[in-house]
């Protein structure tokens, strides 16, 4: 029992990791950081990242489907809806609030010259709040598959892969009529929340991490490729083929996990550290790319300038993680206890 909780734990610190990695590279995207153009293209670094984009906060989602199956049916609590939400609510939406006032709006106002009303549509209506998006995804996430929680528990394996598929397309479809407060992206999560509970109700055998690599590659190159196109019919085409690149990104990076569970690795203080401070890290760590990438776009080549904003950004995180340890209010406001 122990070592799959443990297995939650190396989970989300890796990949918390690994969307740092991630937003070192995504100024090559073309569309992320777009107060100004990379100096030099590098399609490389943008393939690498956006592979590693559907796989990272997925598997994050998925573990928290996980827990929670664990805390709720085999622990016994969350027993009271309102108590549930509140928990969650001070856990999510307190570190939401202040993040958004006195970290994201303010890099948002210097480096956009965003306007009021622009940001409450982005923090306020939830349409574009930088990385606390997660967030509050996943505190509508809780409060929708709560209701849903005891049913979900009777459903037999082919209704469970149904309600995940249309789960995940009604929220795709959600993005076309601008529903605000991320409920598209909550209703596209919850179906990786519910694989993440019926993977610890049922406690299966994987397969080998690199039995899932190779269709995972596939898949994604074939929608990267599709990525590209922009008719409706090949849009709904992508976003199916994205559903099963992520699944199978999600059990690779799981079997990947598991098999290295009792690597030495796990405990040395370096670990320990992202595992305490991981989540805190994920909060804060993009706007220091951006003072990255607007310090050294043009000076720097690509590969060099990924380097640096991932070192700039694990490193300045780590120092505002230990000052915000120290007090009681700082760590209430970020969401520890």
């Amino acid at each position: 029992m122990k070592k799959k909780i443990l297995f939650c734990d190396q989970a989300k610190t890796l990949m918390m990791i690994l969307v740092i990695a991630t937003h070192s590279m995504a100024f090559y995207w073309g569309n992320w950081f777009t107060v100004m153009t990379p100096a030099q293209e590098a399609p490389i670094l943008a393939f690498i990242s956006r592979e590693m984009a559907t796989v990272n906060i997925y598997v994050f989602t998925f573990v928290s489907g996980y827990l929670f199956q664990f805390i709720k049916f085999e622990k016994g609590k969350y027993k009271i809806f309102t108590d549930f939400v509140k928990k969650k609510a001070v856990r999510l939406m307190v570190p939401y609030v202040f993040l958004a006032a006195f970290w994201c709006v303010p890099f948002q106002v210097y480096f956009y010259h965003a306007s009021a009303a622009e940001i409450f549509n982005n923090y306020v209506l939830g349409y574009a709040p930088a990385q606390l998006w997660y967030l509050l995804m996943l505190f509508f996430l809780f409060v929708i598959v709560y209701p849903l929680a005891d049913k979900i528990q009777s459903l037999k394996l082919y209704q469970i892969a149904a309600l995940t598929f249309i789960s995940y397309l009604f929220g795709m479809g959600l993005y076309f009529f601008h529903a605000p407060l991320n409920l598209p992206a909550a209703f596209v999560h919850l179906a990786f929340f519910v694989m993440g509970m019926v993977y610890r109700k049922n406690n299966p055998q994987l397969a080998a991490w690199y039995k899932f690599a190779l269709p995972h590659f596939i898949l994604f190159s074939v929608g990267y490729y599709l990525s590209f196109e922009h008719s409706t019919t090949i849009k709904i085409i992508r976003y199916v083929i994205d559903f099963f690149t992520i699944t199978a990104g999600i059990f690779m990076a799981v079997a990947l996990i598991q098999k290295f569970q009792d690597a030495e690795i796990w405990s040395t203080p370096l670990y320990n550290f992202f595992k305490e401070n991981s989540l805190t890290m994920y909060l804060v760590h993009q706007q220091i790319i951006y003072c990255s990438i607007a310090t050294f776009n043009g000076i720097i080549p690509p590969g060099g300038l990924a380097l640096i904003n991932f070192a700039a950004a694990i490193s300045i995180c780590a120092i505002i993680c230990v000052i915000f340890n120290r007090f009681k209010v700082t760590r209430f406001l970020i969401g520890k206890s």
